[in-house]
């Protein structure tokens, strides 16, 4: 290659890494974290002078720092100054790096936990953890599993909340809504984080949330699992030790939920659902327009899939809203590191969380104080007093996709909180991505994992995998945000074919998709249109022109239902291209009753993260090196696609 080649070359890489920095007009208009300061600090090519540089810029030099005489402080006159300096100080000659100071508070310790029952023991619960064989009680396992190798305990199943609180990441300045049947904000373990000006009750519309009566505790427990307040020597933690909780009484009524689906999503962005319509097939429309409205304002929508394996709703792509592109589906995953026996699987999963299975560890949680609660029988309770009060103000017993949701719900509380520190906004979208890259893969030899050619792992069980707080978090930081979202849509087109009786192969149709300036997948959407007289005998599969097959709907014979007009979510396709020849697939697997295919339609939804670049800099080897890196970046991206 020729030298002036060459030179095109760099000269080309050092502005496309200068066109990386923001003008000041859009420094000016970018939220940034509140300890920025009007102090730069500046690394300097060894022999230039600082006083020289200072002056060139309108900065005042005030020493360097000690040992290092080529990193030195220049103070600005204002905090929008020191930005804009900035900008022209990566670009000078004399400069290799420039940062504005961020006076972020620091902390001599991480967040450690003082609350009794978050540590194992000897003494277990009455009719707790003891009565699988276990001696010991595993403390909050599903936070930190400090219990040795069993059976029934695999010691890395934890949500690895260490690594996040080590950081000092406690959800502050997060508020979690609990939208569910009540929640007793009063409980000791939670009134510290309750957010009253944010609470209501959409039953007897007033702001005490509270349980009435003889109402059951579940909300109670599922806000502990999130929030309770951690560090201050009672009971146990939450997930979000700090996080604020908003608790909402809804009894599950329709209104109510709608009202608490919208209500006050300026303030409170992670809600947590930790419920499911009971029949196959619901027509929520209006909900999930709600939800739909909630995300565009920012709103991270948290819901359980659901404890039906082994019963019609076993299939949770088959129960709406838990099954739309605007929320966060999750599974439950026992202490064994295999799905939870009764765990709703499916296309629509997004990821797991550990919670209780058979024979295994259950969660140990707030309960309504006395006796009101799950504690009522006396079974779930605490042998003594320990943690403040009385045990019979929580419970060791709860569990199911209940107690899944929420402890993801008060993760990703920690991942907004690095994100807030680092001045990026967050939504359902940002944080779907995040999962997907950060989760990890659990039951590797238990069947039913692909690798999509785009190199994610996914598994209808576990959706992307166990929920890493740890990883979660840190990655949390390194993206912007995501790309603006775009959509590509199939309209409604005619099939009208019969499906074969009995027949495995079913009957196929393909499709091709030609998306402009297409993006990598997010979510597929695919509408089906099926006269059957008996649905249960049904599935349908998808395949991509990468060649990933997925299943959008399992058969479920008992199902005695019929037809089939619904709209199925995927997430197996995440990350690969969506142009190309597809195969919709839908196949009769008993005998006995014909049905016909009518139509069909499709949506592929679009958007890949931003990653936040590398700081500018001037040296022809570091524009290099920040070009490269990104072509790296797009070579990976665009060969697994």
């Amino acid at each position: 290659m020729s030298p002036f080649r060459w030179g095109r070359i760099a000269l080309a890489a050092a502005v496309a890494c200068l066109w990386c920095s923001p003008s000041p007009a859009q420094i000016a208009a970018t939220p940034r974290a509140d300890y920025a300061t009007s102090e730069l600090l500046v690394f300097i090519t060894p022999g230039q002078s600082a006083a020289d540089l200072a002056r060139d810029f309108g900065l005042t030099p005030l020493g360097h720092l000690a040992d290092a005489p080529n990193i030195v402080r220049l103070q600005a006159a204002s905090v929008e100054s020191a930005f804009a300096a900035r900008v022209g100080l990566a670009a000078d000659q004399r400069v290799r790096q420039a940062f504005v100071q961020y006076d972020n508070p620091r902390t001599t310790t991480a967040f450690t936990p003082n609350d009794p029952f978050f540590f194992p023991g000897t003494d277990p619960p009455v009719g707790g953890p003891g009565s699988t064989g276990n001696a010991v009680y595993p403390g909050q396992w599903h936070l930190v599993n400090a219990m040795p190798a069993a059976p029934f305990n695999d010691p890395s199943i934890d949500v690895r909340v260490k690594g996040a609180w080590d950081r000092d990441l406690t959800g502050n300045g997060v508020v979690i809504g609990i939208v569910d049947n009540a929640v007793q904000v009063g409980h000791p373990d939670l009134s510290p984080n309750n957010r009253t000006d944010l609470s209501h009750d959409f039953v007897s519309n007033d702001s005490d949330p509270s349980p009435v009566g003889t109402e059951v505790a579940h909300g109670t427990a599922v806000a502990g699992v999130a929030a309770a307040r951690g560090g201050n020597g009672i009971g146990g933690t939450g997930a979000a030790p700090h996080a604020g909780l908003a608790g909402f009484r809804t009894n599950l009524l329709a209104q109510a939920l709608q009202d608490a689906y919208s209500y006050r999503n300026d303030a409170i962005k992670i809600k947590n659902h930790s419920y499911a319509f009971v029949q196959a097939f619901p027509n929520a429309a209006a909900d999930e327009a709600i939800l739909a409205a909630g995300a565009a304002q920012g709103v991270i929508h948290v819901f359980a899939a659901g404890n039906e394996r082994g019963r019609v709703l076993e299939d949770a792509n088959k129960t709406d809203l838990q099954n739309s592109p605007h929320v966060i589906t999750v599974a439950a995953l026992g202490s064994d590191g295999k799905f939870a026996t009764y765990s709703s699987f499916g296309a629509n999963v997004f990821v797991t969380a550990p919670s209780s299975s058979d024979f295994r560890f259950a969660v140990t949680t707030t309960d309504r104080t006395g006796s009101a609660g799950y504690n009522a029988t006396g079974a779930g309770n605490f042998a003594s007093s320990a943690g403040g009060g009385t045990g019979l103000d929580y419970t060791n017993d709860f569990g199911g996709t209940s107690s899944a949701a929420p402890l993801v719900s008060g993760v990703i509380a920690l991942a907004v909180e690095a994100r807030n520190t680092a001045g990026f906004a967050t939504d359902v979208r940002v944080v779907k991505h995040l999962l997907a890259l950060t989760s990890r893969m659990v039951d590797a030899t238990g069947g039913g994992w692909q690798t999509n050619k785009a190199g994610f792992h996914f598994n209808q069980n576990y959706g992307f995998g166990l929920i890493d707080a740890d990883a979660l978090t840190r990655a949390a930081t390194q993206y912007s945000g995501v790309t603006a979202l775009t959509t590509h849509t199939v309209p409604t087109s005619t099939v009208g074919e019969t499906v074969p009786d009995n027949n495995a192969f079913g009957a196929s149709h393909l499709f091709s998709v030609s998306a402009v300036n297409p993006q990598p997948l997010e979510e597929v959407q695919i509408t089906l249109d099926i006269t059957h007289p008996r649905r249960g005998q049904l599935e349908a599969y998808l395949t991509s022109p990468s060649g990933t097959r997925g299943r959008l709907f399992k058969a479920f014979p008992s199902d005695s239902g019929d037809d089939i007009r619904y709209e199925f979510v995927s997430n197996e396709f995440w990350g690969e291209s969506p142009n190309g020849t597809w195969t919709l697939t839908v196949a009769d697997l008993a005998a006995g009753n014909v049905g016909t295919w009518n139509s069909f339609s499709a949506t592929f939804r679009m958007g890949t993260l931003v990653p936040v670049p590398e700081p500018a800099t001037v040296g022809l080897a570091g524009a290099l090196g920040l070009a490269g890196w990104a072509a790296r970046r797009r070579r990976r991206r665009v060969t697994a696609a």
